[in-house]
């Protein structure tokens, strides 16, 4: 009887690791960002990408801005510098200088609207 309810228990215990296990990689990052555009500073030290991120059917698309090492790839993260509701269209991404960047189009609606990251300086009009 001993053994049995211990072979149960080991078999529940690892049923339940399974299941805990396959829902931990099906939603533990259910975001994606799609590049836009990007564009690398004159110095060619630093990456401005515009990205539309999508989180699933229960939030809506944003458009998002990061600021990157220029050798470096997008993570699958929310934007550094900007978030904003909706496609990412529109916008323009201009290195005026290898620390000043000016970026067009932004929406009144946004999240987040850095004005300076990493020594790098942002305008929005």
């Amino acid at each position: 009887m001993a053994r049995a309810l211990k072979i149960i228990g080991i078999s529940f215990g690892v049923a339940l690791l399974l299941l805990f296990g396959v829902g931990y990689l099906l939603f533990s990052n259910m975001c994606a960002n799609t590049i836009v555009n990007a564009s690398t500073s004159p110095n060619g030290k630093w990456k401005v990408v515009l990205f539309e991120r999508n989180c699933g059917a229960t939030t809506g698309f944003s458009s998002q801005i990061s600021l990157i090492k220029a050798d470096k790839e997008l993570n699958n993260e929310a934007g550094n510098i900007y978030i904003a509701d909706g496609y990412p269209k529109g916008y323009t991404l201009k290195w005026e200088s290898d620390t000043t960047v000016r970026i067009g189009g932004a929406y009144s609606k946004n999240y987040k609207k850095e004005t300076q990251f990493n020594g790098v300086q942002f305008s929005y009009k």
